[in-house]
C-alpha cells in the first residue's frame, strides 16, 4: 500500500504542491492524505487570539475543498483522506 502525505498551509504554493501529490499519486496508484497541523500558542493568555483562529470545523471544511478541488483534477482517479491536527509538527 503506497501513501503519499502533502502537508498543507492552504496557500497556493502548497496547493500548488498538493497537486504535484495528486497526479503522482495517480500516476504510482497510491492514496494521498492532505495533512494540516495547526500550531497553538504555549499559553492562551500570552497570545491574545480570537477563538476563529482555531475552529477545527473551518479547517476541515478547507482541506474538503482542497480534496475535492485535487479530486476533479484528476478524474476521481484516487484516493484521498485528510487529517487536521491541532497541535505540533513534531508529534
Amino acid at each position: 500500500m503506497k501513501t503519499i502525505i502533502a502537508p498543507t498551509d492552504f496557500s497556493s504554493v502548497s496547493y500548488n504542491a498538493c497537486l504535484y501529490a495528486a497526479k503522482m499519486a495517480e500516476d504510482i496508484k497510491a492514496t494521498l492524505v492532505l495533512l494540516h497541523v495547526m500550531e497553538l500558542p504555549v499559553a492562551a493568555t500570552a497570545f491574545p487570539i480570537m477563538q476563529e483562529a482555531f475552529d477545527e470545523i473551518d479547517m476541515q471544511e478547507e482541506l474538503n475543498e482542497l480534496r475535492d478541488k485535487l479530486l476533479a483534477a484528476t478524474n476521481n482517479k484516487i484516493s484521498i483522506q485528510t487529517k487536521h491536527i491541532p497541535g505540533s509538527v513534531e508529534y
